[in-house]
């Protein structure tokens, strides 16, 4: 899972080759991790550094392993000597200072390979120019002896310039310049013999974790890989802090513009309640002043009424401010306020008529009319029923 999150699950490598007529050829695999296989993407053969460009920039490619396996790359096969001896024994004459050296001990055997570092340097130039990390880098067919437990029944397995005599899962005898067209089939990928050099280099550093190139470039590698990783991390995390904010404030922004809204349409009805209550308030004091007067001014009409009365008339009733409508429910109601009803009995009729006379002359009478005059059937006198229409 690791391994995953710094690398990813595609693996590219690259041998940079020679064809048995000496001209540069380069050999592509791309492989892909699915669960703990390894899948085939793409097994191709390019020509020239431009057709390498395109297929990685194609291929969005940022990481690859390297074989170098040319004219450019000394390699020998040896009987096995003290371990670091070796590069002296193979070649003597050369100075570490100009040379990378890779070997391998197997069955009693060293294999060794150097190349110029100047060579070297200049391809992982190549590559650092394409934005493109080079994690590992074998020299000759080193890699071969990462997948040579994958062969058992082969007794001689041919790689993209080289013969390898296989004996109980171990190279035995190294043949070079052998340039053979072969189909393998490893542990259920089927390769063309060119690749097998890419897949070792695979296995030995994606899948073994091996390093033999250069392991600062490697921990250099995994350094930015781990903080890009830790960017995204927290940007993720705080892209979703954002999120979940954003969602939760949306929703309380909501509700808190729900509840401004109610308390504006509430704030604005108790003003209107408010305005209401102080109308009528108004009204009612209003209304008051004005019964008040209006009553008073009546009481002073009747009390003059009353005084006029000459003694041959009793006054049994005296009303005012009638109402002019029934009362009924839900329906609004008048008053009379100009209008007195008087209502007696007289025994004297030059007196009434008389009295009549006196209350028209008042200046806050309109006019006095009989409503009614009845003859008692029993007794002295007259009923009589007076409307009196004031100012």
């Amino acid at each position: 899972m690791l391994r995953k999150l710094v690398y990813g699950s595609e693996y590219c490598a690259i041998e940079h080759g020679i064809t048995a007529e000496g001209t540069v050829v380069f050999y592509l695999l791309l492989l892909r991790q699915s669960k703990k296989e390894l899948e085939l993407v793409t097994q191709e053969t390019k020509h020239s550094e431009e057709e390498v460009t395109s297929f990685l920039k194609e291929r969005k490619i940022k990481q690859v392993v390297l074989v170098v396996n040319n004219q450019q790359v000394l390699t020998k096969w040896m009987r096995a000597v003290k371990e670091g001896a070796e590069f002296v024994t193979a070649y003597p004459s050369l100075s570490k200072n100009d040379f990378y050296r890779q070997s391998h001990r197997v069955s009693g055997h060293h294999y060794v390979a150097f190349a110029r570092k100047a060579y070297i340097d200049e391809l992982l130039k190549f590559y650092e120019e394409l934005q493109v990390t080079v994690l590992d880098v074998h020299l000759g067919n080193r890699s071969f002896f990462e997948i040579q437990s994958f062969f058992t029944e082969q007794e001689q397995v041919f790689t993209s310039n080289t013969a390898m005599n296989v004996d109980k899962e171990e190279v035995t005898e190294l043949v070079g310049k052998r340039f053979y067209k072969a189909t393998y089939d490893v542990n259920g990928l089927t390769l063309e013999n060119t690749q097998l050099l890419n897949l070792g280099i695979v296995v030995s550093f994606y899948l073994k974790g091996t390093v033999v190139f250069d392991t600062e470039t490697v921990e250099d590698f995994k350094y930015k890989r781990g903080f890009q990783i830790g960017i995204k991390v927290v940007l993720g995390f705080v892209f979703a802090v954002l999120l979940a904010n954003l969602f939760y404030f949306n929703e309380y922004y909501e509700e808190v513009t729900a509840l401004k809204q109610r308390i504006q349409i509430k704030r604005a009805a108790s003003k209107e309640l408010a305005a209401l209550q102080e109308e009528v308030v108004k009204k009612e004091q209003l209304l008051e002043q004005i019964q008040n007067s209006a009553t008073n001014t009546l009481s002073k009409f009747v009390d003059e009424i009353a005084a006029a009365v000459p003694n041959s008339l009793l006054l049994s009733k005296v009303n005012y401010q009638n109402f002019t409508s029934s009362l009924k429910e839900g329906k609004a109601f008048t008053l009379d306020a100009n209008r007195i009803e008087v209502k007696g009995l007289f025994t004297d009729y030059t007196a009434f008529n008389a009295w009549i006379d006196h209350l028209e002359r008042k200046e806050w009478i309109v006019r006095v009319t009989a409503l009614e005059t009845k003859k008692e059937k029993k007794g002295r006198g007259s009923k009589f029923s007076l409307s009196i229409v004031l100012h």
